[in-house]
């Protein structure tokens, strides 16, 4: 029976030499925009940033009148799974909101969405807890009614929890037959060990079962708040009509949420390779890891750019006509910087035949 084989190599000296190979002396982005198919265009919108009427919520805002569309993103830092005090709590949140709130239960709340074009979604990830929001304008009233009950009033009612931690309980159970499932267990495993980020991003049958519609709850209340807001809207809304909706939308949000600690990542990077065998597949994963660069840090564009160019872009990366097209070892080869609240990683990730 054939097995393939997930492995993990840290790099630290790799990692490290490429980051300092990259300065910002060598990074001119007027030169390349020059060069480039965008040269000579016009892009008429312009980004302000601006706050609601009481000065408490600040976004970015780009007026764009082309289309009767409003979009808007928004998240919540220190607020995703690796912040919970209850597992399961945050992948709950994003199953479950949607499901009903204010004087909408499930059906009702997808039924008025679909009918006046409402879109909002929500996901989280071991940081955040991400929305997304987008609406005609001529439905603005129906748009702000919907935001508002999902946001203050959601229902979590009882057999809607029920479904979705059956459901996430059924997509665990699925997550092993994933080869590149089982190479992110491993990197979470040996890499991060006991630290959040080494958790599961699905906790087992008991966790879940433990998670209270008061839990859930709870953890809104600490995580929507407006000291870890961020906020972006665009489209057709004049600068007046934005600070509006900031301050309808977002005004009744509490000043300061609950305390939210992450400790580092205490990173070895002098780890040899780890590798593991499972007998379902024809193919080797790998991932490599290296210190990355902070997403404030001022390099950190021209190093966005240079590993683009190097790994970032796919099949037309360096890394791709190097080790795919000319010496033809693999599938598939990608690189990019993983930026987070306890550690900023540069990584390198391939698939190729054992041989």
């Amino acid at each position: 029976m054939k097995k393939f084989m997930v492995g993990v190599l840290i790099l630290g000296v790799i990692g490290a030499a490429f980051l300092r190979g990259i300065t910002k002396s060598g990074f001119n982005a007027e030169k390349i925009l020059a060069q480039s198919a965008l040269s000579g265009r016009q892009f008429n919108g312009k980004v302000k940033e601006i706050s609601d009427e009481a000065g408490t919520v600040k976004a970015y805002f780009m007026e764009e009148h082309s289309v009767p569309i409003v979009a808007v993103a928004f998240e919540f830092a220190k607020s995703g799974w690796a912040y919970e005090k209850k597992r399961g709590t945050a992948q709950l949140v994003e199953s479950v909101l949607l499901d009903g709130a204010g004087e909408y239960d499930r059906k009702a709340l997808r039924a008025v969405m679909k009918e006046k074009g409402i879109k909002l979604g929500v996901s989280v990830d071991e940081d955040r807890l991400r929305f997304s929001f987008s609406y005609i304008k001529a439905f603005e009233k129906e748009a702000m009614d919907v935001l508002k009950a999902v946001l203050y009033a959601p229902r979590f009612e009882k057999e809607d929890l029920d479904l979705a931690k059956a459901q996430l309980d059924f997509v665990k159970k699925q997550q092993p037959e994933n080869p590149e499932y089982r190479l992110s267990r491993l990197v979470d495993e040996t890499f991060y060990g006991e630290h959040p980020y080494g958790w599961e991003e699905i906790p087992d049958k008991e966790a879940l079962a433990a998670v209270k519609r008061e839990d859930i709850l709870a953890y809104l209340r600490e995580s929507l708040s407006k000291d870890n807001l961020s906020v972006g809207l665009a489209g057709d809304l004049n600068e007046t009509e934005a600070r509006v909706f900031l301050s309808d939308v977002f005004g009744g949000l509490a000043e300061i949420g609950g305390k939210r600690e992450l400790a580092p990542v205490q990173a070895d990077f002098k780890q040899e390779k780890v590798s593991a065998k499972v007998p379902f597949s024809g193919q080797s994963f790998v991932t490599l890891l290296g210190k990355g660069v902070k997403r404030l840090d001022e390099d950190f564009y021209s190093l966005y750019v240079a590993d683009y160019i190097l790994g970032g872009s796919g099949l037309a990366s360096k890394l791709s006509q190097g080790v795919r097209d000319k010496e033809g070892l693999k599938y598939g080869i990608y690189s990019g910087f993983a930026t987070s609240d306890g550690i900023d990683l540069w990584q390198v990730s391939f698939s190729a035949t054992p041989e």
